[in-house]
């Protein structure tokens, strides 16, 4: 063989070599399939796909019940042969526990412009995956926990604004109880009572407001109503 030749063979296996170093550093494996998008060949055995050749994708996969529609988006993605980069779904090693796949690929024609498959290459994210679903679960449990704060707060606050409110209206009520007692004694001094008429009304609104405030009190307020109808 000439120095030429000789020299432009070892530029190719070179360049091939520094291509597969590129490809199997930015990525965990090969992977090809046939013009019915079932997989050929994998670069190297892995857990990861272990069994899975001869199956398409959507048969190896375990999530396409939980998420039909980016299923069917990808589905058609392969049906128009066109280049997909990214796509993430989950699947299941030969042991049986879950594993989560990235997967990217460029349609392969010949030279007549027959489509022959796909050929791309595949990573596993589970380590990634497992992380952001931590992240997520941590961020639910901050708001949950902060929702809760929220409504302890309010709910102090309520318990606050209820207890200043029940001063007053007890001491009005207690006035006019008081007020009501003096009218309805043997000799009441009636020209300084005569103002009062009408205590017993004001007494009971000031009880119904002091009722109204405490929880689960408006079935004591109807119960004394009744009973005053009665009397």
């Amino acid at each position: 063989m000439s120095p030429r030749p000789k020299r432009a063979a070892e530029e190719l296996r070179q360049s091939e070599q520094r291509f597969r170093d590129f490809a199997e550093t930015a990525s965990d494996w090969f992977w090809e399939t046939g013009p019915d998008h079932r997989l050929v060949s994998v670069s190297r055995k892995s857990t990861a796909v272990s069994g899975n050749v001869g199956m398409t994708i959507w048969e190896a996969a375990c999530d396409v019940e939980e998420e039909p529609e980016k299923w069917r988006l990808h589905r058609d993605i392969l049906n128009a042969h066109a280049a997909f980069r990214d796509f993430r779904f989950r699947s299941m090693k030969a042991n049986g526990s879950p594993v989560y796949l990235a997967a990217s690929g460029r349609p392969v024609f010949n030279s007549a412009g027959v489509f022959l498959g796909y050929r791309g290459v595949a990573s596993d994210i589970s380590a990634t995956v497992r992380a952001e679903q931590a992240e997520a679960a941590l961020q639910e449990a901050q708001a949950n926990l902060a929702h809760a704060t929220r409504v302890t707060t309010l709910g102090e606050l309520a318990a606050s604004i209820a207890h200043e409110v029940n001063q007053p209206l007890a001491a009005i009520m207690a006035n006019a109880e008081a007020c009501l007692r003096w009218l309805s004694s043997d000799s009441p001094q009636h020209g300084r009572g005569a103002p009062l008429c009408g205590m017993d009304h004001q007494r009971r609104q000031s009880r119904r407001r002091c009722d109204r405030a405490r929880p689960g009190a408006g079935g004591q307020e109807r119960r004394r109503e009744d009973k005053a109808r009665h009397q």
